[in-house]
């Protein structure tokens, strides 16, 4: 893969980027960690067929920085603490599932009160409006690999740092987080859901393979982060939308009862799937991609 500084960063930062991104091609492609388990395989395809095609700018590597910093500043403060706390900290735990090696590396595991927990330094957004699916799903893996490795686990939250936080927002809004540091629980599957869970996305990665990448099923709706459709109603020759609908139903009757129909047009705003656009490095090697948004689009 090409890294690209395209906006001058300094160069301490690029090599930084660079020492931490790694040659997926390298690794055993039956030792899957949580993190690629939970996506769709197709990415992964894509990725490792066209690896040496993609591009990427340093500055797109900012937060993940970041977020390295925070693990590696756990994992030092409990290098230098007692053992007796009772507690992992940048634990890896690697367990085989129908021949598949599946790797965790967890952020910590508290034996006081049974808990695994992740750090995450992610946006305000994400925090109050982000659906959460994604890190029920990591986190629940992990907490499967920790009960298979003779733990108990209770419960499971997200410690979110929260690197758009702004003071004032606090002041005026009174559901905005008051400090940077929000924590989230996290719903606890049964071990039983947790070992279906696993085992039927290991059968779903063996499937593809040696499967074409044009047979990989795409992404859902959900894992590509749809938007919904809307349906704005312009009256006359208005270039603002007079309202912005949910259904094609609703529009029409807000221009039957509201508008009594007077040179009223419907639009519909056909949602965007987010990450296919700002956050999906092979996009432009995805059919799904070129058909939806493509240059001709």
């Amino acid at each position: 893969m090409k890294l690209t500084n395209k906006h001058k960063l300094p160069q301490t930062y690029v090599d930084l980027i660079s020492t931490t991104l790694w040659d997926p091609r390298e690794s055993d492609p039956k030792r899957i960690s949580v993190t690629t388990l939970i996506q769709n395989p197709r990415i992964k395809k894509l990725t490792l067929a066209h690896y040496d095609e993609l591009e990427s700018d340093v500055s797109d590597y900012l937060w993940l920085l970041l977020g390295n910093a925070v693990h590696y500043v756990m994992a030092t403060i409990e290098s230098n603490k007692e053992k007796s706390l009772n507690r992992l900290v940048e634990e890896k735990l690697i367990i085989e599932v129908n021949g598949f090696k599946i790797v965790g590396k967890l952020d910590l595991y508290e034996d006081k009160d049974k808990s695994i927990e992740d750090y995450k330094v992610t946006s305000v957004w994400s925090v109050q409006f982000g659906e959460h699916d994604d890190w029920e799903k990591q986190l629940n893996p992990y907490a499967w690999l920790l009960r298979k490795n003779g733990f108990e686990v209770k419960q499971a939250r997200i410690n979110a740092i929260i690197r758009d936080w702004r003071k004032s927002e606090g002041l005026r809004y009174e559901d905005y987080p008051k400090v940077p540091f929000v924590t989230i629980p996290v719903k606890l599957w049964t071990l039983e859901e947790q070992q279906a869970y696993i085992e039927n996305r290991v059968e779903i990665y063996r499937e593809i393979m040696d499967m074409p990448i044009a047979e990989v099923p795409i992404c859902s709706s959900k894992e590509r982060w749809a938007g919904a459709d809307k349906y704005a109603v312009y009256k006359g020759t208005n270039k603002t939308a007079t309202r912005v609908l949910d259904t094609a139903q609703e529009a029409e009757a807000y221009v039957k009862n509201s508008m009594k129909g007077a040179g009223c047009n419907i639009v519909k705003r056909t949602g965007e799937d987010k990450k296919c656009l700002g956050y999906c490095n092979v996009n432009k090697f995805c059919s799904y991609y070129q058909e939806t948004y493509g240059e001709n689009k």
